[in-house]
C-alpha cells in the first residue's frame, strides 16, 4: 500500500502573495525585485504549447519568436526576456521541437545562446526539479472485514517497475542505509510509452526511492508496482 502528498518550493527571494485555482490553472502572485508578476501552473495532464505536441517544462516561460539578435563575432543569439532573468537560476531553452540549445549565460534582461537562432520558435526559462518520491511500501492482509498491515512482515525489496507516458528523460535515486546513493536514467528522443524498472534489492524500510525530472521535456507517471521479498513469522512469500 502507498500513501501520496505533493509540495511545491519556490525560491527563497520569492515572496508568494495570492494563489487560488481556476479551473486547471493555479493562478500565483509574486513580488519579486523586479516586480510584481502573475504566473500560471497548468496542472491538466495532456497540456502542449503552441508549435509541438507536448509540454515546456520550466518555470517563468516565456515564448520568444521574434526580437533575438545574433553576433556572428561571439557565435551567440541574444534573447530580451520580459523579466530580469535570476542570478542565482539556471535558465534553459528548448525549441518547439524539442531540441535544448546551449544557454551560456544570462545577464539582466538578456539571455544568450550558443549558435544563431534567429527565427527559431523558442521557450526560456528557469530551470526546477521535480521530486516524486514513494512512500515506504507495506505488506498488508484482507481479514474479512478490513485490509491491516503485517505487523510482523519484512518486505525485502526486489524492483520498482514504472509506467510512463509522453516519457523522455527521468532519472531514478535510490537511496539506502549504509550505502552509496545509486541512479539510473530513462531517456528517449521523443515522447513515448515506456516501462522504467529500478533496481532496488534492500529492504523497504532502509530505502528511498526519488524519480527526478530536471528537464524542461515532459514526463508523466501513470502507475508504479513493486516486486518484493515478503518474510512473515519464518515462512517467505514472493510477490
Amino acid at each position: 500500500m502507498q500513501s501520496a502528498w505533493g509540495e511545491i518550493t519556490f525560491h527563497a527571494e520569492d515572496t508568494l502573495e495570492y494563489a487560488e485555482f481556476v479551473g486547471n490553472d493555479l493562478v500565483l502572485i509574486f513580488t519579486r525585485g523586479d516586480g510584481t508578476h502573475i504566473e500560471l501552473m497548468d496542472f491538466q495532464v495532456d497540456a502542449t504549447v503552441p508549435g509541438a505536441a507536448w509540454d515546456v517544462l520550466m518555470d517563468r516561460r516565456t515564448e520568444l519568436i521574434t526580437g533575438a539578435t545574433y553576433n556572428a563575432g561571439e557565435n551567440h543569439t541574444s534573447f530580451h526576456l520580459p523579466y530580469s532573468a535570476p542570478a542565482d537560476s539556471t535558465m534553459i531553452a528548448v525549441t518547439a521541437a524539442g531540441v535544448e540549445l546551449p544557454v551560456t549565460t544570462a545577464v539582466g534582461t538578456q539571455c544568450f545562446v550558443t549558435g544563431n537562432h534567429v527565427g527559431v520558435e523558442c521557450y526560456i526559462g528557469v530551470s526546477y526539479r521535480a521530486d516524486y518520491e514513494f512512500s515506504t511500501p507495506q505488506a498488508r492482509e484482507y481479514t474479512g472485514r478490513a485490509v491491516s498491515p503485517i505487523s510482523s512482515a519484512g518486505v525485502h525489496t526486489l524492483y520498482c517497475r514504472v509506467a510512463l507516458a509522453e516519457a523522455m528523460a527521468l532519472t531514478a535515486v535510490v537511496s539506502t542505509t549504509g550505502s552509496p546513493e545509486s541512479t539510473e536514467t530513462f531517456a528517449a528522443d521523443a515522447p513515448d510509452s515506456a516501462e522504467f524498472e529500478i533496481s532496488v534489492l534492500a529492504p523497504a524500510e532502509e530505502t528511498t526511492v526519488i524519480l527526478r525530472s530536471d528537464s524542461p521535456l515532459p514526463v508523466t507517471i501513470i502507475n508504479a508496482e513493486w516486486e518484493a521479498n515478503l518474510t512473515n513469522r519464518g515462512s517467505r512469500t514472493r510477490t
